[in-house]
């Protein structure tokens, strides 16, 4: 099975009962401040 542009871009699933779920993960203020001061 092809992969799908989500799991391209290093996302990955978990699972929940019978389904699949997006794990997503969100970034504290000081990450995205910091990365966006460089």
């Amino acid at each position: 099975m092809a992969k799908s542009f989500f799991e391209e871009m290093g996302g990955r699933y978990e699972k929940q009962g019978d389904y699949l779920i997006p794990f997503l993960e969100l970034c504290t203020h000081w990450e995205i401040t910091y990365k966006y001061t460089l």
